[in-house]
């Protein structure tokens, strides 16, 4: 099996220790997955923003850390998406609100420093229900996410972004909400 195949069937533990074993570079890893995303994400318009510099910049970081024998985290290098309504630095987060498109809230969750420090890769913000409160994904100021196994069908739920790139094999992990319990 080829690395290529390997890459497209991994999940985060596997991709992680590819990573941390030398077989796969953080950058060839991010590269992958934003061509792939560039390719293919129009199609479900699972993404607010993709941050192709960022993301680049992190993994050449992780590529460092790992060549100066640094210690590191359980996601070292794995590329992320997070859901726009989870405060990321230097994203901006809209909560797919036309009230907040033109001043996206600003900061870093808990959540997405503490996946930092684990050493994730935050490479987009991912579509959603507007402020998380519906269960189609269809309510977005930027338009409707549409599954990506069938574009007749819903994403479900508020999240319905993360969960397209997930199940599109864009990113092995992306974090999603729960509003309505």
């Amino acid at each position: 099996m080829s690395i290529a195949e390997t890459i497209d069937g991994a999940g985060v533990a596997q991709l992680a220790a590819l990573i941390r074993r030398g077989e796969l570079g953080a950058v060839e890893l991010a590269e992958r997955r934003l061509a792939d995303i560039e390719r293919r994400a129009a199609r479900t318009n699972a993404f607010v923003t993709v941050d192709r510099e960022g993301a680049l910049a992190q993994a050449r970081e992780a590529d460092l850390a790992l060549a100066r024998c640094l210690p590191l985290g359980p996601l070292h290098g794995v590329p992320i998406a997070v859901k726009d309504n989870v405060l990321t630095a230097g994203l901006g987060s809209s909560a797919a609100s036309a009230v907040l498109a033109d001043g996206p809230l600003q900061g870093e969750a808990p959540l997405v420093a503490r996946l930092r420090r684990a050493g994730a890769i935050v490479v987009a913000k991912t579509n959603m229900h507007e402020w998380a409160y519906g269960a189609t994904n269809k309510g977005s100021h930027h338009g409707a996410t549409r599954n990506p196994w069938d574009p007749r069908a819903i994403t479900g739920g508020s999240s319905g972004g993360s969960a397209a790139c997930v199940a599109d094999g864009l990113l092995p992990l992306a974090i999603g909400t729960d509003t309505g319990g």
